[in-house]
Order: structure tokens, then C-alpha cells, then sequence
């Protein structure tokens, strides 16, 4: 018979408590709290062993990676931080929103984090190389909710316009029951992999290290954000329900901006072939305003660099000649003392 019963009570949060979550194995739980701590607990021994502290936001979700070895922050400060809960260290720090982060979702490779934001906006970060990868806007207000599939292969996304849009991703294919194998590989019980490298269990009080990753992405990834943004919808109306739920497919990384677009209406104005004639003739003039720019007594001194260099490649050439013709010389006499040598043992 199913006895439903309450069990215990975590105490050490002094402030409404966000989010809590299980890690993987389920021997850990995770929680943030306004009272801008995220807390990791010991569910066998009901204690918390880890804390991490910021003194600038709070926390509005918190969650696992697949393996359970480091844990992802919504923070209000419109910030994402990744926290490695074995040596209770910084990773990643990102600021990728102008709005508060409402929650996260990994990728069940452990490879990519989507975050939700009131800005309106998902991005998707690559945590391996440390950037952001998409800006995806479909939403009309703030969003507050998105998970990836099982798989992967899907990832769903809501917010306070009253919609549900699904989003197809493009990321590597990988068979869901491959890496809940590969992530269960971790849970064995003789070698618990989190409890025992959990150092120091102390308070871990954020104040920007240099070793931290902080990631801007003004100057190195092109910001998606349009009023008609890049996708395909495939839309189906409940009118008993009153709600939408749209599919939409991200872009490939390998192809232009343009050719994310996959119908001509949807096309912005910044993709037409005019302006990104424009724009390269914009590029195109600004190389050689540059090289203008470079000083005549610099271009005169790399002239005479490239001169000298080929006065040194044609010396080692003769030299390689003269060389190769004393080597040939070399050759012929030592032949020419064996036929000696031989003649004067025969008379002999």
C-alpha cells in the first residue's frame, strides 16, 4: 500500500526559497533562496555541505548538469553562472541578457545550457567553448519557463503571452537512452562522486575572480533579436483551450544568417541581397582605408625585408649547387682510389 507521509525539513535558508532540485543520483539537492545563497544538500545525512553566496542578486533556478558534477544559476542580476560543486569554484560567468533570468535547461549531452529571460529572449550557450551560440526572440513578453526533450532533438519554451512554442534543435544527434547510460555510469554507490570532493564545505562568496569566464556577447556574436525572427512556424489553433503551441526550427550554425530563412516573407530587411552588397563594400573599403592608413616608411622597410629574404633564399640555393657538385667530386675520387687500390693488389 502506498503511504504518502512528509519526511524531513532542510533549515538554513533566511529567505523564500526559489527553486530545489535532485541531482541525478538523487543523493544531492540543490536550492536557491532570495536570501542570495544557493545551498547544496546531503539527503543521507540531511546537511548542507556546500554553500554558495553573491552579494549583488539572487538566484531564480537552479539545476543539475547530466552528470551532477557542477550546477547552472538563473540569476535576477541578469547573469548565468555555472558552479563546479567539487572544488565549489566559479566556472562560467555570463551576461547575455538585459532582463532577469527566470530558468535554465541543459542539454542532456551536458554540452549546451538554454536560459529563459524577462527580456523575451532564449539564448543558448555553448559550454564547451564558453559563448553564446543562438539569441532566439518568439515570445511577445517576459518568458518564464523552458526544458529541453529527452532526447535533445526538442526543447519547449513559455512565458506570460499565454504560449507554449516548441523549438526544434540542430544540435548533434544523440540517442536518449545512450546518455542516461553514459550519466548512470557515475552512480555507483561504493564510489559516491560527489560527497567525497566536495572541498571546502564553506561559504563561496562571488566577487569576480580573474579565473572566472565572463562572456559579453557585443563583440563576438552577432545578436539575433528581430522583429521577425528567424523561423518557420508550423501553428495549431485550440480554440477550447484558448492556447498556442508553435514548432520552430533553430538555424544551422555552418550557413549565412540568410540562409536561415526559409520563407521569403519571413525575411528581414538586414538580409536582403542589397545591403549585404552594401555591407561588404562597407568591409571592402574600410581593408583598404586600412592599409592606406599604414605608414610609407613601415611598407618601405617590409620591402627591403622581402629583398633580403631573397637575396638568402638565392645564396642557399648556389650554396646547395656547390654542394651537391663537391659531394659528386668526393665521389669520383673515392672510386677512383678503390680502382687503385685494386690494381696495385692484383700486381702485387
Amino acid at each position: 500500500m502506498f503511504c504518502q507521509r512528509f519526511s524531513y525539513s532542510l533549515y538554513r535558508h533566511t529567505h523564500w526559497v526559489h527553486c530545489a532540485k535532485f541531482s541525478p543520483d538523487g543523493r544531492l539537492i540543490v536550492s536557491c533562496s532570495e536570501d542570495k545563497t544557493i545551498k547544496i544538500w546531503d539527503t543521507t545525512n540531511k546537511q548542507c555541505v556546500s554553500n554558495f553566496s553573491d552579494s549583488i542578486g539572487f538566484a531564480n533556478y537552479v539545476d543539475f548538469n547530466p552528470n551532477g558534477t557542477y550546477i547552472a544559476s538563473a540569476g535576477s542580476d541578469h547573469t548565468v553562472k555555472l558552479w563546479d560543486i567539487r572544488v565549489n569554484k566559479l566556472l562560467q560567468h555570463y551576461q547575455v541578457h538585459s532582463g532577469g533570468v527566470n530558468c535554465v535547461s541543459f542539454h542532456p549531452s551536458g554540452n549546451y545550457l538554454i536560459t529563459a529571460s524577462s527580456d523575451g529572449t532564449l539564448k543558448i550557450l555553448d559550454l564547451l567553448e564558453g559563448r553564446l551560440i543562438y539569441t532566439l526572440q518568439g515570445h511577445t513578453g517576459p518568458v518564464f519557463t523552458v526544458s529541453f526533450s529527452k532526447g535533445g532533438e526538442l526543447f519547449a519554451s513559455g512565458g506570460t503571452d499565454a504560449q507554449v512554442l516548441l523549438w526544434r534543435t540542430n544540435f548533434d544527434e544523440f540517442n536518449s537512452k545512450d546518455i542516461i547510460k553514459r550519466n548512470l555510469k557515475r552512480l555507483h554507490f561504493d564510489s559516491p562522486p560527489h560527497l567525497h570532493d566536495i572541498y571546502p564545505r564553506t561559504s563561496h562568496p562571488h566577487k569576480g575572480k580573474t579565473e572566472t569566464v565572463e562572456i559579453n556577447p557585443k563583440l563576438e556574436v552577432m545578436d539575433l533579436q528581430t522583429s521577425t525572427p528567424p523561423v518557420v512556424d508550423i501553428l495549431s489553433f485550440d480554440s477550447t483551450t484558448a492556447t498556442e503551441t508553435t514548432i520552430r526550427t533553430l538555424p544551422d550554425k555552418s550557413e549565412e544568417i540568410c540562409g536561415y530563412f526559409l520563407n521569403p516573407s519571413l525575411m528581414s530587411s538586414d538580409c536582403s541581397p542589397t545591403t549585404l552588397k552594401k555591407e561588404n563594400e562597407d568591409i571592402s573599403n574600410l581593408r583598404s582605408q586600412s592599409q592606406r592608413s599604414i605608414p610609407l616608411a613601415v611598407t618601405d622597410a617590409l620591402e627591403h625585408i622581402m629583398e633580403q629574404l631573397n637575396v638568402l633564399t638565392q645564396t642557399v640555393s648556389i650554396l646547395e649547387q656547390r654542394l651537391t657538385l663537391t659531394e659528386d667530386k668526393l665521389k669520383d675520387c673515392l672510386e677512383n682510389q678503390q680502382k687503385l687500390f685494386n690494381a696495385i693488389h692484383q700486381k702485387s
